[in-house]
């Protein structure tokens, strides 16, 4: 499966590697799908370096259960490689989902992630 590069971008800032989210909408099947694979292909490829991911969550207005299960499988894969992950940029109607299933308690959510240069 090809990976839409317009739905997430993965980049590396030191120790942080940053996906930023750029699809409004996490409801479909195929847009989890996909973006869960290019962000399991960022972790396996990323160096040993990288001590945390941040997932930039600001283009994102509504996200779906399958989408949540996708974030926790890539939230458990990185812990056992002892990478933290943080929801950064997180808009109101996902912070609320996240409150609503109790992901925020297993998340670290932060208003800002690392910049990037450009930003």
């Amino acid at each position: 499966m090809s990976i839409a590069p317009d739905r997430v971008t993965v980049s590396q800032r030191g120790e942080d590697l940053v996906a930023r989210f750029l699809s409004p909408q996490l409801n479909e099947p195929d847009v989890a799908q996909e973006i869960s694979e290019r962000l399991q292909a960022a972790l396996e490829s990323c160096p040993q370096s990288v001590k945390s991911v941040h997932l930039d969550l600001g283009g994102v207005r509504s996200i779906a259960s399958l989408a949540l299960n996708h974030l926790l499988d890539f939230h458990a894969k990185a812990a056992g490689q002892g990478i933290d992950v943080q929801i950064t940029d997180v808009q109101p109607a996902v912070r609320e989902v996240l409150a609503i299933t109790r992901l925020d308690r297993m998340f670290r959510l932060a208003e800002e992630g690392p910049a990037l240069d450009g930003d």
